[in-house]
């Protein structure tokens, strides 16, 4: 009797926390839900900060070392009169310096599209357009700008979106 009892306690107790559990998840994680916006903005902040200090990292180094390579550029195009191979040898450090910069702006353009990419994800989710179907595709395609997050492609994709809208509904009413 005594431990048939225990048991029951002890069966009651492991329902009561797995109801505790999954309410304690769907309040975390229901968007309906206030306790979901500020722990979906700091994880994905964070996020964010790591990125921009990896491509900071990345252009500095890059930076850093091409303007090492100047002094010595500078010194060879001084000592140049007719030497053949300090000729040879500066306009090979002008390549070098060349190659490296385009690499460099390559390099940052990549990783702060990303960046910008993924600013943007995060923006469509915590204000609810990536639910909308019809309206989810159009804000992921816009240009990549510098005036924000979805750039002023933003206002005419929705002002398109309401024509189009308005256009249906007075067609289902002229039917």
């Amino acid at each position: 009797m005594v431990e048939s009892s225990k048991k029951t306690t002890r069966d009651k107790k492991s329902i009561k926390a797995k109801t505790d559990n999954i309410q304690a998840l769907k309040d975390k994680w229901e968007k309906d839900s206030p306790a979901f916006r500020p722990k979906w903005r700091n994880l994905w902040t964070c996020s964010l900060k790591m990125l921009k200090q990896k491509t900071e990292n990345l252009s500095v180094g890059i930076i850093l070392y091409t303007v090492r390579l100047k002094p010595y550029l500078t010194l060879d195009i001084l000592r140049i009169q007719d030497n053949v191979k300090l000729i040879y040898r500066c306009s090979q450090q002008v390549r070098n310096i060349f190659d490296m910069s385009t690499k460099f702006l390559d390099q940052v353009s990549r990783s702060g599209a990303f960046n910008h990419l993924i600013r943007r994800k995060a923006a469509m989710e915590d204000t609810g357009l990536e639910a909308i179907k019809d309206l989810s595709p159009l804000l992921t395609d816009l240009p990549l700008t510098s005036t924000g997050v979805f750039g002023q492609g933003l206002e005419q994709t929705l002002k398109e979106r309401t024509e189009k809208n308005k256009k249906k509904i007075c067609c289902l009413r002229c039917m």
